[in-house]
């Protein structure tokens, strides 16, 4: 396997392109040339013959075998090959922290919090907030939506606790981006949040308890400090874009050639040594 065709929905939104950059820098990271489509010309070199594709929500869904990026019942993607070999597994969220700010950074004294869920103006959302602040009333309660998080800003809001309702893109991109922060989180006690937070570094709760949950990390000051520096390393290791793009890469060629299969023993003779 060789090249990489890339075939996207430009209607993904900036969460998605940012996710699909991730991934993009990891493939290319491993020597893989990464294109939109194949020019005649480019046949010529042996790794355009041998190309994969890589359907990233797009609806052309015809020529060369590769992986399609979709989304599962629970709202968080999925990676499935078709080809030679049809499987699906999930996908492993990749964030680059050089190119993707992040509009939050953690202050233990300021006191604020901030909600982060993908409808900051739901009912469920805005009855968070009140309750928070009627925990914090002298503190600042920031709600961000997935894109608001990652958004290029002038000054970041310092804040010393961060609240995930719930999973704000399909690619948990935001998700892994504000744990690169180191900013200690409570999150809602939801399957999608478990896959990407470690809970012996995130505080799970259901949503009756959340602030329940806030108040006591909030209160533990040694607690929130090893979380702001132990939080960035495990989403470093966890979720770069090199391990993203070995998944997908690993797929594409099972798309292509199918599962690899141990070669047949030629005999149980031991090996003659001279």
């Amino acid at each position: 396997m060789g090249a990489i065709v890339v075939r996207r929905d430009a209607r993904g939104g900036l969460l998605s392109e940012r996710a699909l950059a991730a991934l993009v820098g990891g493939m290319r990271s491993f020597g893989h040339p990464i294109v939109s489509r194949i020019a005649p010309w480019q046949l010529v070199d042996a790794r355009f013959r041998r190309a994969a594709t890589i359907d990233w929500h797009s609806e052309q869904r015809r020529g060369t075998s590769g992986v399609r990026v979709e989304v599962d019942g629970d709202g968080f993607a999925s990676l499935r090959s078709v080809g030679a070999f049809d499987v699906r597994v999930p996908w492993l969220p990749a964030v680059d922290e050089m190119t993707s700010p992040c509009a939050l950074e953690y202050d233990e004294a300021i006191g604020d919090v901030a909600i982060i869920a993908r409808d900051p103006q739901a009912p469920n959302v805005k009855i968070l907030s009140s309750r928070l602040h009627e925990w914090l009333p002298n503190a600042n309660i920031h709600l961000f939506d997935g894109e608001s998080l990652i958004a290029q800003t002038p000054q970041r809001r310092r804040v010393s606790l961060a609240v995930v309702y719930d999973l704000t893109d399909p690619y948990a991109f935001a998700n892994v981006r504000l744990g690169l922060t180191g900013v200690p989180i409570v999150a809602r006690d939801l399957p999608s949040l478990r896959r990407i937070y470690a809970d012996d570094l995130v505080a799970f709760a259901n949503e009756t308890y959340l602030v329940d949950a806030a108040a006591a990390l909030f209160d533990d000051a040694a607690r929130r400090a090893d979380v702001s520096r132990y939080l960035p390393e495990d989403c470093r290791r966890r979720f770069s874009p090199r391990r993203s793009a070995m998944r997908a890469l690993d797929l594409a060629r099972a798309a292509r050639f199918g599962p690899e299969r141990p070669a047949p023993r030629r005999s149980d003779a031991p090996l003659k040594l001279d």
